[in-house]
């Protein structure tokens, strides 16, 4: 199935294409979204933020607004995991519970998350030579470097190794992280991750986390194209952030 954004999206509607774009990757959702004929809408309940997914059972199409002919409404917090508040559940049921899962893409366990989103980044301007992550409910750690695959260069013999990032998080932070549902410097003020390196490095990795939640990262051959670098701050500085 195609997912149409509307001309001009706004950013929910991005990010909720870019999750439902998730979601229709699993055969079993896309076999369901076929089926589904009709529309339900999103509604933000911290902020005036809503939009309309409409389903023909060929084409996925989301805009901005509450469209009248909706058959439900989804009243929910976009930043947290509280239950949402569902109006009109009574009269579709099955609708609301089939819908659902659009927007539940399936979990990808943190590593492979960690290894796509670094295929598609890892030589964006502006990024280390390699990425540390530390799981720290499982107790492990992965380092992806520059090439994919080995150092660009030997290891220092002692201490940090000014071309790497490093990022502690729980393995459900660490997919979301890498599959398009946070941003890396928002994790780290809410205190979900913790971050050891190079702040500009940091910032190259915010801006592409935040591409992956628009759904606009697309690989190395799109960055080639651009002639404006990801920006940058300037300083050395280095630390836990």
């Amino acid at each position: 199935m195609k997912v149409v954004l509307e001309q001009d999206p706004v950013p929910i509607v991005k990010i909720i294409g870019a999750r439902v774009k998730r979601a229709l990757a699993t055969p079993a959702v896309a076999n369901i979204a076929r089926e589904l004929r009709g529309c339900f809408a999103l509604a933000s309940t911290t902020d005036p933020q809503s939009l309309t997914i409409h389903l023909d059972g060929e084409t996925v199409r989301l805009c901005r607004g509450i469209d009248m002919l909706a058959l439900i409404v989804i009243h929910l917090d976009f930043n947290s995991d509280s239950k949402p508040r569902i109006e009109n559940l009574w009269r579709h049921p099955k609708f609301a519970l089939k819908v659902a899962k659009l927007l539940e893409p399936e979990h990808v366990p943190w590593i492979d998350a960690a290894r796509q989103f670094w295929q598609l980044a890892h030589d964006y301007p502006g990024l280390p030579g390699s990425m540390t992550l530390q799981c720290t409910d499982q107790d492990r750690t992965l380092t992806l470097y520059y090439d994919l695959e080995e150092p660009r260069a030997a290891a220092t013999a002692q201490g940090p190794d000014p071309d790497n990032i490093e990022i502690h998080g729980t393995a459900r932070v660490l997919s979301e992280l890498f599959s398009g549902d946070k941003v890396l410097l928002e994790a780290a003020m809410k205190g979900d991750v913790r971050l050891f390196g190079n702040l500009k490095h940091a910032a190259a990795l915010t801006s592409l986390t935040l591409q992956h939640l628009l759904g606009e990262l697309n690989g190395p051959a799109a960055h080639k194209k651009q002639s404006n670098p990801v920006p940058q701050p300037a300083g050395p500085d280095h630390g836990h952030l």
